[in-house]
């Protein structure tokens, strides 16, 4: 079953995100401190992580959790990350983008935006490692194109992997519909050559 790990501090944080996970089959598996992630990681199979920027009170500095990015990375170097936070810090997260993350969030996140990012990711990922290819090349791919927008007076890093999963569809259905895609390809090209 397709897994996902959530490492916050917040156990409301956590009950929302494992029920809005849960709703659409995926097992959720919560930690409440980086040691605790670690470590489920350690005995886990886990597909993406979902993890916090801060876990001591009143911290808002995002380095925990830049630490807690950088340990999952050594030892999990392909595993999709999504980082959350209540304190952007648009420095931090395009750094950490950067270096692998699937995608930087603010809370309050968007229910329907943030499952469209795991769904994309789990799905990418399973197609990848179906055809024997190397996920994270590809998946990192995508998370280059980021797009950074103001709302509500938040800075979010948002990535495009819907767009992105969306075309990767497309190539999908193009390579299963057999030779008919290349002849109506290349009847197209010799219409515009006429012309």
């Amino acid at each position: 079953m397709r897994t996902v790990l959530i490492v916050d501090d917040n156990p409301a944080v956590g009950e929302a995100l494992s029920l809005l996970l849960s709703l659409h089959d995926i097992r959720p598996l919560i930690a409440m401190t980086p040691q605790e992630g670690l470590a489920t990681l350690d005995r886990e199979l886990v597909d993406v992580v979902i993890q916090d920027m801060n876990f001591t009170a009143d911290t808002t500095s995002g380095e925990e959790g830049v630490a807690l990015f950088r340990a999952i990375r050594q030892r999990h170097a392909d595993l999709p990350l999504i980082l959350l936070t209540a304190w952007t810090h648009l420095e931090t997260a395009v750094e950490l983008v950067k270096a692998g993350a699937a995608d930087y969030v603010a809370k309050p996140w968007d229910d329907t935006k943030l499952l469209a990012t795991v769904e994309n990711l789990l799905e990418l990922s399973a197609r990848l490692s179906d055809d024997g290819e190397h996920p994270v090349v590809h998946i990192q791919s995508a998370q280059r194109d980021i797009l950074i927008h103001h709302a509500d007076g938040y800075t979010t890093a948002v990535s495009r992997a819907t767009r992105f999963n969306e075309d990767f569809q497309q190539a999908a259905a193009g390579a299963t519909s057999g030779a008919e895609q290349p002849a109506e390809a290349a009847a197209d090209e010799q219409g515009r050559g006429a012309e």
